[in-house]
């Protein structure tokens, strides 16, 4: 967090977002900077293949894209309510939940149209 904030710390050492991520950060433990790190990882992974499926047209991507992201924002809000609540996560569910909508919409509108193209 130092080095993404050092920058903007050096410009104007008394921006308040800057100062709030440096001291967040002085405040995670080890396993915390781990657990980030691997969640972080793991959900970048499954992103790109469920992004490549659905940008390729794949009908596959939409129900499985479905079902990882609501499998990632259900352990997102057992982290959220049960372990510790974190504005982060929070965020990262949040356009989880925006970007799950949009995936249903999409799909929802392709089974309409795929239905009646095909009559």
């Amino acid at each position: 967090m130092l080095y993404l904030a050092h920058g903007e710390l050096a410009e104007s050492p008394h921006d308040i977002l800057s100062n709030i991520l440096v001291q967040s950060a002085h405040q995670l433990t080890i396993s915390d900077k781990f657990f980030i790190i691997s969640y972080l990882l793991l959900h970048g992974v499954i992103k790109i293949v469920l992004i490549s499926g659905l940008f390729l047209k794949k009908s596959w991507a939409y129900p499985a894209s479905m079902i990882g992201l609501g499998g990632l924002m259900a352990y997102q809000l057992y982290r959220l309510i049960v372990v510790r609540y974190s504005l982060f996560l929070l965020i990262l569910t949040l356009i989880d939940a925006v970007i799950l909508w949009l995936i249903a919409r999409e799909h929802k509108t392709r089974m309409h149209f795929n239905f009646f193209h095909s009559l």
